[in-house]
């Protein structure tokens, strides 16, 4: 395909210039401008490998001017592509010498581009695009003429200075610009701060959320950072961001919260260990690491009562609003007919009072009054809870206030438009009850999603609460709870959203 450009193009230059001899000179004339107009088209458009064919000899260094691209991940190669692209060309017909009775044959083109020395930004570029825009405003343009010489050859005429179309192109590929470093350049400093923390000793304690804070310097806070950061706790991811953004930032700072970023309940404390804080941009480089210490100082131990260490006896037999542990996978809500089991397989586990978190909830009061917990593991998101309303049947206006508090506490940590609120019924043992299902809808923070029952009778209403991955497994739940109590899977009735 080549040879045949190669040969295509010679024999018009050929026969263009053997017929300066003729009597029709303005005719040839104009050939041979035509033939110079296409070997110049692709000098602009940078096609090399067809340049060579029509050329006597290649130039490695015009080969690797011609080679840059758009789509290198270096800024500075994008950015002379783009003065390239705005080359442009003329032919000065008069300057043509020979003729066919000529070996070489010449002919003056001029190219011209953007002055890049006269653009209006040259300070910073924050991003490609501001180069762009920067260099569609520019009316200053560089002019350079290059006499391209022709020589006849077997195949017709062929260019004999290739090289010279280096002076062209040089000066943009040895041009720099100032554009971002990586992320990490700009970093001046990285720290931990907020309540709870020892500088010093480079600790929190007693804390439910922890920050870490970078510093930005220099050109770094001229430009906009995409970036993203997780935090593992003692080698273990505990949680992942990826879609950050700030722009033109002085300071970036992230913070892990054991309630929002962990799903521990409201007022929970962080999990002793070792945490890190990883800070990537948007290809996943690590520019910033820190790590800091959370621990706790020693509870005392609560006087021993019957609820800390809960005696044995028939679950319809518990104090009303009183935590308990029920013995086997299933329990009966206090007071009521309902009944809910573990389901098979799930891992989840009926827990004591004194499993994990739940000492700073319950015995601080336990102002829910929660009565019943189960779970996976402390780290996990799946759980079962229920909580007691105090003096209140199911239909009751108290229970309907406690049902609707729950909600607007969770709602209280998103923003408008970064979660549903659906509500709608169940059917079990005989009665319909509220449902009211919770989607978290922010990116990168799958797993938040969970639903409130409003369940019970005339004189006793539980708000019970499953955690679930998603939607769709907090229905699977809802729908086998019913089943439970002869409700069965179609006793679950969807409803609109209403938030």
């Amino acid at each position: 395909m080549k040879n045949n450009i190669r040969k295509a193009t010679s024999v018009l230059l050929s026969v263009a210039m053997l017929s300066c001899t003729c009597s029709c000179a303005g005719k040839t004339k104009d050939r041979v401008v035509s033939s110079v107009e296409s070997f110049a088209d692709l000098v602009i458009s940078r096609k090399y490998d067809e340049l060579e064919e029509l050329s006597t000899k290649g130039d490695e260094d015009l080969k690797t001017m011609m080679s840059l691209t758009s789509e290198s991940s270096d800024l500075n190669e994008q950015a002379r592509v783009v003065i390239m692209d705005t080359m442009k060309y003329e032919i000065d017909e008069d300057s043509f010498e020979g003729g066919a009775m000529y070996r070489e044959n010449s002919i003056d083109v001029t190219f011209e581009y953007v002055d890049f020395e006269k653009l209006t930004n040259p300070d910073f570029y924050a991003n490609i695009d501001e180069f762009k825009e920067d260099v569609q405003n520019c009316t200053d343009t560089v002019k350079k003429t290059v006499t391209l010489v022709f020589v006849s050859d077997d195949d017709g005429y062929l260019c004999d200075n290739l090289g010279d179309l280096t002076s062209i192109f040089l000066p943009i590929y040895r041009a720099e610009f100032n554009f971002p470093d990586t992320y990490a350049s700009y970093i001046g400093g990285i720290s931990f701060t907020g309540e709870g923390y020892d500088e010093a000793t480079n600790t929190y304690t007693d804390v439910s959320t922890i920050e870490c804070v970078l510093d930005i310097t220099g050109d770094g806070t001229l430009m906009d950072w995409n970036y993203g950061y997780r935090v593992n706790r003692d080698g273990e991811q505990v949680f992942n961001y990826s879609d950050n953004y700030s722009h033109c930032p002085s300071v970036i700072s992230a913070d892990h919260d054991a309630y929002i970023d962990e799903d521990l309940p409201e007022g929970s404390l962080l999990p002793d260990g070792e945490y890190e804080f990883v800070f990537y941009d948007e290809n996943g480089i690590t520019f910033a690491t820190a790590t800091t210490t959370v621990t706790h100082t020693a509870t005392p131990s609560p006087t021993p009562t019957p609820v800390a260490t809960p005696t044995p006896v028939p679950e319809n037999d518990m104090e009303l609003g009183v935590f308990f542990c029920p013995e086997g996978d299933s329990v009966v809500l206090p007071g009521t007919d309902i009944v809910y089991t573990l389901p098979e397989g799930s891992g989840l586990q009926f827990r004591d009072i004194d499993y994990a978190w739940l000492p700073s909830t319950v015995l601080d009061g336990n102002p829910d009054h929660m009565v019943v917990f189960a779970d996976v593991n402390e780290f996990t998101i799946d759980d079962f809870r229920a909580y007691y309303i105090p003096d209140a049947g199911v239909d009751s206006p108290e229970a309907a206030e406690a049902l609707q508090g729950f909600v607007d506490r969770s709602a209280s940590y998103y923003n408008e438009g970064e979660y549903t609120v659906t509500e709608s019924t169940v059917d079990m043992n005989g009665r319909t009850f509220r449902v009211v299902y919770f989607e978290n809808l922010q990116e990168g923070m799958d797993g938040y999603d969970h639903v409130y029952v409003l369940v019970g009778n005339d004189e006793v209403s539980y708000v019970v609460v499953f955690y679930e991955d998603n939607m769709q497994e907090l229905e699977e739940d809802i729908g086998a709870w019913a089943a439970e109590n002869s409700g069965g899977g179609d006793s679950v009735n969807p409803g609109d959203p209403i938030l």
